[in-house]
């Protein structure tokens, strides 16, 4: 009787043991799986932030619209689209928002970081950094999206492309017109930007025709040309005339504002918005 009461003891004690064991187990990978989808919930929450952010900025001009204009940046909800075309970025807006990236916060968790920066696809205009945080990230998420971006295409006031009718006095010629106003030269610059340096042009009115050709070299300054054929009047027409392939620009920006005279930078061009964020 002893060896069998002894007997069922040990059996009951392995028992014991072993329901303790499994007990121990289950509980530890309960707790792994409560990490896991912890984890994965967390990862899944900052991925769709930064994602959902992302869509905010590229997809709506922001509130009020014409926030970049503004002297104070109070009540304002960043987003980069431009009034008239939500599938174009606002140039203006870029910079603001890189002046002021404290905007962002208005429509993130404090405790996001985050990097953003516009890639042109154009390698002539470089990259911009519109947020750039510091810090070592456990864990990043990146989100990429292809846009389109106004640059300084509002300076834009006549553009001469293959698409551009024929010239209506020079064969094989494009042409196009422009108003201008004395009180407006005084106040811009007036340049023509080309993309090839093997066209030619020629620059007229209706009134003061001219056959000389011009080859282009550089931007050129048009203010002593187009002031000459408005000495009689306050305002006139003015016609550009070109011949070659490529893209011709009439451009006029205001005096004291330094831009980079580039065609590139007077085009809708396309680039990469990638959002870095992490905690």
């Amino acid at each position: 009787m002893k060896e069998e009461g002894l007997v069922f003891s040990t059996d009951m004690l392995l028992s014991i043991v072993v329901i303790i064991v499994i007990i121990g187990v289950s509980s530890d990978l309960m707790d792994m799986n409560r990490e896991i989808t912890h984890e994965n919930f967390q990862r899944y929450y900052f991925e769709r932030i930064a994602s959902e952010t992302t869509e905010i900025l590229i997809n709506i001009p922001g509130s009020p619209d014409n926030w970049e204009t503004l002297p104070t940046t109070n009540n304002v909800i960043p987003g980069l689209s431009t009034t008239e075309n939500s599938k174009i970025l606002s140039y203006d807006k870029i910079c603001k928002l890189k002046a002021n990236p404290e905007l962002l916060n208005r429509i993130l968790p404090p405790q996001v970081h985050m990097n953003i920066t516009l890639y042109p696809k154009n390698e002539i205009i470089p990259p911009i950094i519109i947020k750039g945080d510091d810090g070592t990230p456990h864990e990043i998420f990146i989100v990429n999206r292809t846009v389109q971006c106004d640059f300084y295409k509002k300076y834009v006031i006549l553009e001469l492309n293959s698409k551009s009718n024929g010239c209506y006095r020079h064969d094989k010629w494009k042409c196009g017109y422009f108003k201008a106003t004395l009180e407006e030269i005084e106040e811009n610059n007036y340049y023509l930007l080309a993309d090839n340096p093997r066209i030619s042009w020629i620059i007229d009115t209706p009134e003061n025709k001219n056959y000389e050709e011009n080859t282009y070299e550089s931007p050129v300054l048009l203010n002593n040309i187009i002031e000459g054929f408005l000495s009689s009047n306050s305002t006139g027409i003015i016609w550009v005339h070109v011949k070659g392939d490529g893209n011709v620009l009439i451009i006029s920006v205001p005096k004291g504002y330094s831009v980079p005279l580039q065609p590139a930078y007077f085009q809708v061009q396309p680039c990469d918005f990638v959002m870095v964020a992490w905690i």
